[in-house]
């Protein structure tokens, strides 16, 4: 009878830390993880590559993942060796080096999904942003393709800020910064910390405006609602190695980016720090839908 209360008292604890641990997830960033070394521009940082990314329940790209990321079917099979990026637990939003000299298209086909697009997992909302539309590093297109691809692209923002209930947070990941020095609440050495700061480039042709003018109030009205909104941005890494800001309308504005692959007794001189690099882990509680994130260091022989 005593081994069988034992057996009963044990299984009880099993079952418990296994709910305890499913509670417990974890989702990693990774923006501008390019191997500076790669002569065909089609691998990210060796250390990058030896992370063990299975353990984590979401993934999220903050894009310039290669230096020439869709010139090659073969890159995209490649990462999807290392990142799953055909799996619905990955999202990835777009920068420059991902399509430039290269073929988006062939991106859309191996993940299955559009530039920009909403998506969900537990009391969180996700909406991935394509911020390269005006980018200067990039090919002119058509006029009209870009204001149809902006418009659609701020209508989709609009659907999920105006449609948006029962979430706890609203996760916006993007490339580009973001935040304008206005959204910094005037204070301009803040988006000093991004590479590509370029808050004139349109969000929208119809209506007519910028992401600050038109994109950020409907953020905000989400913020207001209670739910909290946090904008990561990849691209990032030269000029600083990790960043992070809340605004007075409680808005979150993080920075995370790899850069330090590079040959550091030759850098370029828009590339200011080399201090270590370092990852961003978010650490997420199902059962309380609580978000917490920190920056940790990426060792490596380059550190």
């Amino acid at each position: 009878m005593k081994s069988i209360l034992h057996f009963l008292i044990l299984g009880c604890i099993l079952t418990c830390l296994c709910c305890k641990d499913s509670n417990q997830q974890q989702f990693i960033y990774i923006g501008h993880c390019y191997n500076w070394k790669s002569e065909n521009g089609n691998q990210v940082d060796p250390r990058i590559e030896q992370l063990d990314l299975k353990s984590y329940q979401q993934i999220w790209l903050g894009g310039d993942v290669c230096s020439r990321t869709s010139e090659q079917s073969s890159t995209l099979d490649y990462l999807d060796t290392l990142f799953a990026i055909s799996s619905p637990n990955t999202h990835w939003s777009l920068g420059n080096h991902d399509i430039n000299k290269g073929n988006k298209s062939l991106i859309q086909e191996k993940t299955n999904r559009p530039a920009y697009y909403t998506a969900n997992h537990e009391a969180i909302r996700l909406l991935i942003l394509n911020t390269n539309y005006g980018h200067p590093q990039l090919p002119p297109a058509d006029s009209l393709t870009i204001c149809t691809e902006l418009n659609q692209q701020f209508q989709v923002l609009k659907n999920l800020t105006d449609t948006i209930a029962e979430a706890k947070y609203l996760i916006v990941l993007h490339h580009h910064a973001l935040l304008s020095p206005k959204l910094a609440d005037g204070n301009k050495k803040l988006t000093d910390a991004f590479h590509y700061v370029l808050p004139q480039l349109p969000f929208s042709c119809t209506p007519a405006g910028t992401f600050e003018d038109l994109a950020y109030p409907h953020l905000k009205k989400v913020q207001d609602k209670g739910i909290q909104v946090i904008l990561i941005g990849g691209d990032f890494g030269q000029r600083a190695k990790r960043f992070e800001f809340k605004n007075s309308d409680g808005i979150w504005f993080l920075g995370s980016g790899i850069n330090n692959s590079m040959d550091k007794s030759h850098p370029p001189e828009y590339v200011t720090n080399l201090n270590p690099d370092s990852i961003l882990v978010f650490d997420y509680d199902v059962k309380m839908q609580h978000l917490e994130w920190a920056f940790l260091p990426l060792g490596g022989d380059w550190e």
